[in-house]
C-alpha cells in the first residue's frame, strides 16, 4: 500500500469517529432518559402525598377545634363539623374523591385510645359517598344530632353523647392517588388531631 493511499484511509477514519460518538452519546442519552423521569416524576409525587397529608392533617385540627368549642352543646351537629372539614379540604385544593371517612372518637387525659378502635361506645364513624356528596352514618355512638339540621342521618331523634370535658379527636381517612408507578395503588392514610372538649362551655370562638 502506498502512503497516499494510507493517508487517505487514515484521514476517512478520522471523519468517521466524530459521527460514532455523537451516536454513542445518543444511545447513553435514550438509556438515561427513563431512568431520569421516573425519578424525577417520583420526587414530585412524593411532594404532592405530602403537601395532601399536611392539608389532611390541616382539616382534622379544624374539626378538633370546632370539637373543643362546641362539641357538648345542643344543636351544634356533627354535620357542621363534617361540613366544616370538607370545605378545608376543598380549599386546599383536594379532590374530595379521596376522602374516605371521618371518625369522631372519644379518648382519655393521655390520648392514648385507638382512633378508628371500632368500639361503638367512643366512636362515630361517617363514611363519605363523592358520588352523592354526603356522608352515611354515623356507625357508633359517639354522635352529636339534630333531627332538623343534620346533614347525615340522625339515628335516635335529638341527641349529643359527648360531654363538656371529654377528650376526643377527629380521624380523617383519606385515598391519595399516585401519578407515577411509585405509587401505582394510591396510598391510603389517616390524620388524626385530639383535643378536650371546653369543661365549662364556654362557646369560644374560632371563627
Amino acid at each position: 500500500m502506498t502512503h497516499d493511499k494510507r493517508e487517505r484511509r487514515d484521514r476517512g477514519h478520522r471523519r468517521k469517529r466524530p459521527f460514532a460518538r455523537a451516536g454513542q452519546s445518543l444511545v447513553e442519552f435514550a438509556l438515561f432518559l427513563p431512568l431520569f423521569l421516573t425519578l424525577l416524576g417520583g420526587i414530585v409525587d412524593t411532594g404532592m402525598l405530602l403537601s395532601t397529608k399536611n392539608t389532611v392533617s390541616y382539616a382534622a385540627r379544624q374539626g378538633a377545634r370546632l370539637m373543643e368549642a362546641y362539641g357538648a352543646q345542643p344543636g351544634y351537629p356533627d354535620g357542621t363539623i363534617l361540613q366544616s372539614i370538607k370545605d378545608t379540604l376543598k380549599a386546599g385544593g383536594l379532590n374530595l374523591n379521596g376522602l374516605q371517612k371521618i371518625t369522631f372518637f372519644k379518648s382519655n387525659a393521655g390520648d392514648t385510645a385507638t382512633a378508628n378502635s371500632g368500639d361503638s361506645v367512643v366512636d362515630a364513624v361517617y363514611t363519605y359517598h363523592a358520588s352523592l356528596d354526603n356522608f352515611s352514618g354515623p356507625t357508633g355512638a359517639y354522635y352529636s344530632c339534630t333531627t332538623s339540621t343534620n346533614a347525615v342521618t340522625c339515628p335516635t331523634g335529638d341527641k349529643n353523647m359527648r360531654l363538656n370535658g371529654d377528650f376526643v379527636g377527629v380521624t380523617i381517612t383519606y385515598h391519595y392517588n399516585g401519578i407515577t408507578p411509585l405509587y401505582s395503588g394510591g396510598v391510603t392514610f389517616n390524620e388524626v388531631s385530639n383535643t378536650q372538649i371546653d369543661p365549662n362551655n364556654a362557646s369560644l370562638d374560632y371563627s
